[in-house]
């Protein structure tokens, strides 16, 4: 009716240029609102429900804002992932505005589809990523009023469901027969039996997924498909390879929807396996050759990439990165156009597995081939701090950027261990000003003082959040300062945007922090 209207008055917005209509829903979709305080949620992206509703107008309006729908589509190692993305692919307007295509290389793993023992195991695990902790125990949840009762409910089924679970590793765990007389020894009630049935029906169901995905992955269809689906797309130019779905733990009441929908929570129960949840239960194999293979594919479908991003669980065998050097020569070639690059671990635990020696040469070619291209903009490259033992990783961000200058590098971004040598090296390849944010990084040479003097010369929003290292972990062992001294070097970094090393570096303040802090220590020795 609303269409029907603006037509048959002739509204003026319809004398607008098709180009002009297209740059209004661009603002509108691309104007988000202020951020809400803090704590705050939103219902819904404003702009998103925006365009859908500028959709349903007029054809005018449809055809004006439809490319603005989906700017990102992601894809999984499953049939109905790709067919989504196939539709989305020859859509032919809603193509048109994809620019990020995000690939979840999340698995099922073979040693769960064959043991209905390893599953039980295995999926309690995941349960920790489905089940907050407060509906586990007694903790409380802050609710409105009207969904106390919904709460409550959910509270007792999900303490139900767990107890089931624990029941029935107990009767594999001791090859107790499945059967009414024998469940009854360990306490089976009707809800529990009801139960049973749901927590098969899901391991049917990864199963069935688990043969789905090992069919496009082993006859290579996955790779091919996606390199000719984003072919597709005109704008598809940035490619983010994820481990993980990273879906935000589920709220209190989306919980009780949950408990009360059964093929949803058998589904959930039914998830895929991270490469995190995969080293930390030592089984399963993650599919890390795809992490070539599919740029690779992208480049031969005849797409230059211009940003890729891998948020990538560290692993221990780098061997597999790629197959053989003619890999790493093709991706060079496909990387001609790239402008930003990074790579960083996902969501990594602090045992993570970046292990050290041989392996680590793998991965210094991987990242070497992806930032050897004059193009380059941007560079993030974030190493996990320490091994399994704890130990600092002799693996150093400096060392993978050590092999040519970019002159058209703007900003870079570092995690891990670094050296302020490397730091210095890095500067000496770059020419103008080039912003560099160091994040948790670990300063294994040097000093911080020095790091500050150089970001100073030649950065102009450059940062630094969470530093270890030289005199943040040893100037209260080797200087004898006192107490209200040793705080001065611990606010140093505090009050971030705002802390005195920001200061210094955006050239706020005229002294460095650092510096005045060794002349107190020097009179203090002295």
């Amino acid at each position: 009716m609303q269409g029907q209207e603006m037509n048959s008055v002739q509204s003026p917005i319809l004398k607008l240029s098709n180009e002009i209509l297209s740059h209004i829903f661009t603002y509108v979709r691309e104007n988000r609102p202020r951020p809400l305080p803090y704590g705050e949620l939103r219902d819904c992206d404003n702009g998103l429900e925006d365009t859908k509703n500028a959709r349903l107008v007029c054809r005018r309006f449809c055809g004006a804002s439809s490319h603005l729908l989906i700017n990102t589509v992601s894809v999984s190692m499953a049939s109905s992932s790709l067919t989504r993305l196939d539709h989305i692919s020859c859509h032919p307007l809603i193509a048109k505005g994809v620019r990020k295509v995000r690939v979840v290389l999340d698995f099922f793993a073979s040693e769960v589809e064959e043991d209905f023992n390893q599953f039980l195991f295995n999926q309690h695990q995941q349960m920790y990523h489905i089940i907050p902790w407060d509906y586990r125990t007694d903790g409380l949840r802050t609710l409105s009023r009207e969904d106390a009762d919904l709460e409550a409910a959910a509270k007792k089924k999900i303490r139900k469901f767990l107890s089931t679970w624990n029941k029935l590793e107990l009767i594999n765990q001791n090859n107790i027969p499945n059967n009414e007389d024998s469940t009854s020894e360990v306490g089976l009630d009707d809800e529990d039996r009801a139960n049973t049935l749901l927590i098969g029906r899901s391991y049917e169901l990864y199963r069935h997924a688990y043969l789905e995905q090992e069919r496009v992955r082993t006859d290579g269809s996955f790779v091919r498909k996606i390199a000719c689906m984003i072919a597709k797309m005109p704008v598809a130019r940035s490619l983010c390879i994820m481990d993980s779905g990273m879906d935000a733990r589920p709220q209190a009441v989306s919980i009780a929807r949950l408990m009360n929908s059964p093929n949803l929570l058998i589904e959930k129960f039914a998830r895929p396996m991270t490469w995190i949840d995969s080293q930390e239960l030592g089984i399963g194999t993650q599919p890390i050759e795809l992490l070539s293979q599919i740029p690779l594919a992208i480049h031969k479908a005849g797409v230059m990439l211009t940003d890729v991003n891998y948020q990538i669980t560290p692993v221990e065998n780098f061997s597999r990165l790629f197959t053989c050097d003619d890999d790493l020569s093709g991706l060079r070639d496909a990387m001609r156009q790239l402008t930003d690059f990074t790579f960083s671990p996902g969501i990594v635990p602090y045992f993570a597995a970046f292990i050290n020696g041989a392996e680590m040469s793998y991965f210094k070619k991987f990242v070497e081939a992806f930032t050897d291209t004059d193009s380059l903009q941007g560079i993030a490259i974030h190493v996990v701090l320490s091994g399994w033992d704890g130990t600092i990783t002799t693996l150093t961000t400096g060392s993978l950027l050590s092999t040519r200058t970019w002159s058209q590098l703007r900003r870079a971004s570092f995690g891990g261990p670094l050296q302020f040598e490397e730091l210095e090296k890095f500067y000496a390849k770059t020419q103008g000003l080039v912003d560099i944010s160091l994040k948790g990084v670990y300063l294994a040479s040097g000093s911080w003082a020095d790091v500050l003097d150089i970001m100073r010369a030649n950065s102009q929003r450059g940062f630094i959040y969470g530093p270890s290292g030289a005199e943040c972990d040893t100037v209260s062992e080797e200087q004898d300062i006192s107490e209200e001294q040793e705080n001065t070097v611990n606010t140093v970094f505090e009050g971030f945007p705002s802390s005195m090393a920001q200061l210094y570096i955006r050239n706020k303040i005229p002294h460095n922090p650092l510096r005045a802090l060794e002349e107190m220590g020097n009179q203090g020795v002295a």
